[in-house]
């Protein structure tokens, strides 16, 4: 269904799976046009069901962005809403949304992933760990803090591998190599299922790894 909010249209797409409601919420803006023009909205599967499949595209630019995306890149997009507490009024005056996630590779080259947290959005998803930068911290403050939260270790943050953008600019992730300085990996389930040493191989065997991730791989292969 739709819901109007001035200049924003908020389209809402629940697609739940047996005993668990997941809601998806993305966003088109009219750019100041009035009336609004008709928005088709379109089901996004949901991810404990299939890898994900990019929507079809759309005419129109009020949709353009959302058009573009993966449905595990539009969950993505929720998840850093979540975690920020953002207000879905804002996004015509929010800057773009920081995140940063922990690319550390051991002597054998396997590479540690964690599996999110099954209550979360995209629970259920392998990922490189990390998560959102808060005001006032620098990409390695917050890689370093995220770490520590989500598996009790510490880690050094080292260079920028890659940064990815998503389509409507709103959403940077940026990928830096870390060096796992003390600790043994305590999951804290409240964000993380388990955590696991993986070849470049077995990763691209998973289910459920983001899209971002495995583009991350090709992008190390080429370096």
């Amino acid at each position: 269904m739709t819901e109007r909010r001035g200049r924003i249209t908020v389209l809402k797409v629940a697609q739940p799976p047996p005993a668990v409601a997941v809601e998806y919420t993305t966003v088109a803006t009219n750019r100041g046009r009035s009336p609004f023009p008709p928005i088709q909205p379109y089901t996004l599967p949901h991810p404990h069901d299939s890898p994900p499949q990019d929507p079809p595209l759309q005419p129109g630019p009020e949709a353009a962005y959302k058009n573009t995306l993966s449905a595990a890149e539009t969950a993505c997009y929720d998840v850093a809403m979540e975690e920020n507490h953002i207000d879905i009024a804002d996004l015509n005056t929010r800057s773009v949304m920081q995140g940063v996630a922990a690319v550390i590779r051991d002597e054998t080259g396997r590479y540690l992933m964690i599996l999110r947290a099954q209550h979360l959005i995209l629970g259920g998803w392998w990922c490189f760990p990390g998560g959102g930068v808060q005001d006032g911290e620098s990409q390695a403050e917050a890689l370093e803090r995220e770490l520590r939260e989500e598996l009790d270790i510490a880690v050094e943050s080292g260079e920028p591998i890659w940064s990815w953008t998503r389509e409507d600019r709103l959403l940077s992730v940026t990928f830096r190599w870390a060096k796992h300085r003390g600790g043994e990996i305590q999951c804290n389930p409240d964000e993380v299922q388990k955590a696991r040493w993986m070849s470049p191989g077995e990763i691209r065997t998973l289910d459920h790894v983001l899209p971002n991730n495995l583009q991350l791989l090709e992008k190390i292969e080429r370096l």
